[in-house]
């Protein structure tokens, strides 16, 4: 039998100081998580309300109670890391993700809603690979690693328009477009 190994990970803890917003990044940073939550407490009242796809209310409950989870981890690991790149970087892909995992089954409702998802789910990958990429703090920000997030970007209207329940035009933000579907009227 073999001897068992051990792996120790020491890890920073978290501290939360008022020295934190004085950034003006960190405070970016933290107005995004604020959107995040603003979008997960809509997001609770549509699902209360009825609206969304046909899903029990088991699923309903589980996107919430898992995009919540992973608001609150991404702010430990951004306190943990006292607010630094990697503590920033990780916050975004969490609000990101939460917002993606929060209109999971509410994307159809509305091109508010379409248009938080498609951000979520397009910029939750680039985030999280900045985030590993930053997590050592050795090492600095390299302008090519803005070239990530250009699909994104790219894509978010695009991606927005196809899951929007109607073809809203992004110029207007009008219902006057809007010829394929009931819920516009």
């Amino acid at each position: 039998m073999e001897p068992v190994k051990r792996v120790v990970i020491r890890d920073k803890s978290p501290v939360f100081d008022a020295d934190i917003f004085l950034r003006p990044l960190n405070r970016v940073v933290v107005g995004v998580v604020g959107v995040a939550l603003l979008v997960q407490i809509v997001a609770l009242g549509q699902v209360i309300a009825g609206q969304g796809k046909p899903a029990g209310w088991f699923d309903h409950a589980s996107f919430a109670v898992v995009a919540m989870l992973w608001l609150a981890l991404g702010i430990l690991v951004f306190l943990q890391r006292r607010a630094g790149d990697a503590g920033r970087l990780f916050l975004l892909s969490a609000a990101a993700g939460s917002a993606f995992l929060a209109l999971s089954t509410l994307y159809a409702q509305s091109y508010g809603d379409a248009l938080a998802y498609a951000a979520g789910l397009l910029f939750f990958p680039p985030f999280l690979y900045s985030f590993a990429r930053a997590f050592a703090e050795k090492r600095s920000w390299r302008r090519a690693e803005l070239f990530l997030y250009v699909p994104s970007a790219v894509l978010l209207l695009p991606a927005t328009q196809q899951l929007a329940p109607c073809s809203w035009s992004p110029r207007t933000w009008s219902r006057l477009s809007c010829k394929r579907c009931a819920i516009c009227g």
